[in-house]
């Protein structure tokens, strides 16, 4: 049987039934969860929501026999799935919603969903270490999850104001009153951050930026470029992703040669964002695994290629040593995610991190945004 960290435990013994379990990646949250239940739901039938890669991988119902719980009380859906499920069919459960945070934007069809399984619940918990993105909105389908609030239009007139954008034709509102006041909720009803150095201690992470000169292609993708006089781009829009795919290709593509030799033998995992990207990647790694919206193959080549959006949450990945990003995501939750595939509880060798840059690209501006993202997580922290 798994026995909790010391820091574990103590999470899990000051926690009430429902409650926010704020762990970092690779800090086992998993086990946390099933402690939880053990303590104030054993015996109760489990619906576990995760994202459709770590529902692939069969990993929960393994934690929950490492912790010697009947499988048979488990049920595992995906994240997208929320809306398929009757409400009354899971009446009286207990819910675990890994990575939470898939459910923070409460304008969406899933996360409304999501609510009425938890108002149908015996009792359930929510998993994430990057509970908010970018801004305390993202705070309000949590609110009325745990009941602080019962209704939107309550958390607006509490929390919200209006806000006049140059491009919009209508204010939008925004989290910009009673801040401290909602921040002090959060935290009545969500355990403090867990991280990588409360629960083990890890060899350091060797971190490299490797930077690339753009392509000549890229060069030309101005909004004025015309050739046999038509514009190539009809919308910036368009420009953007071309931009985005033909930064430099062939520099990273020979990049990847020159380390595949070394890096395959510690195992290589491959992070890329889209399916071009992933078409480029084959060209030099033609018997990876795959890990992405439809595939889930961990081949043990040495290598595996994985869709950022799609594999970046739960997965535990320890055989891989080396990390290497394509591309960056624009979510900071996800990139966050995506370090410690590889990185976490267990892992007993050097692990390094490779982030493959274009100076003079949007590169720069995707580096940017994902620091501020880093500094706005740090104000939930106490």
């Amino acid at each position: 049987m798994i026995k909790l960290f010391p820091a574990q435990q103590e999470l899990v013994d000051i926690a009430q039934p429902n409650w926010f379990y704020r762990a970092s990646m690779g800090t086992g949250k998993t086990f946390i969860a099933i402690a939880h239940y053990k303590k104030f739901f054993l015996g109760k039938k489990v619906l576990v929501v995760a994202p459709k890669a770590v529902e692939l991988s069969g990993s929960w119902q393994t934690s929950f026999e490492d912790m010697e719980v009947d499988r048979k009380f488990i049920k595992v859906i995906r994240t997208d799935a929320v809306n398929k499920v009757n409400p009354l069919d899971i009446k009286g459960s207990f819910i675990i919603i890994d990575e939470s945070h898939n459910f923070r934007n409460i304008g969406s069809k899933r996360t409304k969903s999501l609510l009425k399984l938890v108002k149908q619940s015996a009792g359930f918990v929510m998993l994430s270490g990057t509970p908010v993105d970018s801004k305390l909105d993202n705070l309000e389908a949590y609110a009325i999850a745990f009941g602080h609030v019962s209704t939107r239009k309550q958390f607006k007139e509490l929390y919200m104001l209006p806000e006049v954008l140059p491009y919009a034709p209508y204010p939008v509102w925004r989290v910009a009153r009673n801040q401290e006041k909602l921040i002090d909720w959060f935290h009545s009803i969500s355990s403090k951050p867990l991280k990588l150095d409360d629960v083990t201690e890890l060899l350091p992470v060797i971190e490299n930026t490797i930077h690339f000169d753009k392509s000549k292609e890229y060069r030309k993708s101005l909004p004025s470029y015309k050739k046999e006089d038509k514009f190539i781009f009809e919308t910036p829009m368009a420009r953007h992703w071309w931009q985005r795919q033909n930064q430099n290709t062939k520099a990273k593509l020979d990049w990847l040669i020159y380390i595949r030799e070394e890096y395959e033998q510690d195992g290589l995992i491959v992070f890329y964002n889209t399916q071009s990207e992933l078409e480029a990647l084959k060209t030099v790694f033609k018997n990876a695994g795959e890990i992405n919206g439809s595939k889930h193959i961990n081949n043990k080549s040495g290598v595996i290629l994985v869709q950022i959006q799609a594999g970046s949450a739960g997965l535990n990945l320890l055989e891989y040593r080396h990390a290497v990003w394509y591309s960056l995501p624009y979510s900071y939750t996800t990139f966050s995610q995506s370090k410690f595939r590889n990185y976490r509880n267990g892992q007993n060798k050097r692990v390094t991190r490779h982030y493959l840059i274009v100076d003079g690209t949007i590169d720069d501006k995707i580096i940017e945004a994902l620091t501020h993202k880093i500094d706005f997580n740090a104000k939930l922290e106490k």
